[in-house]
């Protein structure tokens, strides 16, 4: 289920929510054959910076444990991401005129600058 649906259960515990859309955004990605669309890119990279920005930007550190491995998932998975981003973004013959105009409107979206300041 999407995040939204889950709100009514877990309520809006911001770190939970990030988290949950981290795997499920995993999940989509690994399981649509067709590919994922550009809205769905764009929304798993907004949730990214939304996690680095919980975890990485707080004064205190967070008091949360994850596993060591699940780390290590959120790091791939995010430079996974970035990866197959630059892929869709170079093939435009295939991308309809909608998609290459939110492309240009929207170039900050899985910018090279941007992860590299994440990944430093």
């Amino acid at each position: 289920p999407s995040a939204e649906a889950l709100k009514e259960h877990v309520g809006e515990d911001a770190l939970f929510l990030t988290l949950y859309k981290e795997m499920y955004f995993r999940h989509i990605y690994a399981s649509k054959p067709g590919g994922v669309s550009l809205e769905e890119r764009q929304e798993s990279y907004m949730n990214y910076i939304d996690l680095f920005n919980l975890v990485l930007a707080k004064d205190q550190p967070l008091k949360i444990e994850l596993p060591d491995q699940w780390l290590w998932d959120i790091i791939e998975e995010f430079i996974y991401q970035f990866q197959s981003f630059c892929n869709f973004r170079t093939k435009l013959a295939k991308r309809t005129d909608d998609d290459i105009e939110h492309l240009k409107r929207n170039i900050k979206i899985w910018n090279v600058h941007a992860v590299l300041d994440v990944m430093h």
